[in-house]
């Protein structure tokens, strides 16, 4: 009998089938929840190029301008959502004329969601100095899991500076 030509009992076949499928069973949910980090991470760094892009504006320019939150990219609308845009309030009046130019405006995946920190300010508004007049604010970004495992906070301070942290701290209001 020819030895070389042997191949694979249905015992060992059995066997790597049975590890492959441990090995895919313990990794697949640790690559969804890469997945959904890598998302949260995204949106919450869109917000936070959105928001120096308002500040930095308003230095150059003297002038006041707004970051509010948007369902379709043109006009104001809340909750956060959907989305958000930014634009030159030539008026001072801190809404959206049909004259006064948007200059940034993003809409968010439907796989997170956008909080404020205290239900209270939906809007961001940058004076000719770079300051946000009126009290700190801060926004949670999670997953639409519902959790903030995976989340980020965004918090801007009175002078208009921004930080980005991970959620794992504690946020103040409850999850998402």
């Amino acid at each position: 009998m020819d030895q070389r030509a042997r191949g694979f009992t249905l015992i060992e076949m059995m066997i790597v089938l049975a590890l492959m499928a441990i090995i895919l069973g313990l990794g697949i949910p640790s690559f969804s929840n890469l997945m959904e980090k890598i998302a949260v991470e995204s949106e919450a760094k869109m917000i936070v190029e959105g928001l120096r892009t308002a500040r930095l504006t308003a230095i150059e320019e003297k002038q006041n301008i707004v970051v509010c939150a948007s369902a379709n990219g043109t006009s104001c609308s809340n909750p956060w959502n959907n989305g958000f845009i930014v634009y030159r309030d030539d008026n001072n009046s801190k809404t959206l004329n049909g004259n006064e130019e948007v200059l940034f405006s993003h809409q968010f995946k439907d796989s997170v969601i956008i909080k404020t920190g205290s239900g209270q300010n939906q809007n961001f508004f940058f004076n000719n100095n770079g300051w946000t007049p009126g009290s700190a604010e801060s926004l949670l970004v999670c997953a639409e899991a519902g959790t903030n495992r995976n989340g980020y906070i965004v918090i801007i301070n009175r002078a208009g500076r921004l930080r980005i942290l991970d959620s794992s701290q504690d946020w103040d209001d409850e999850s998402c």
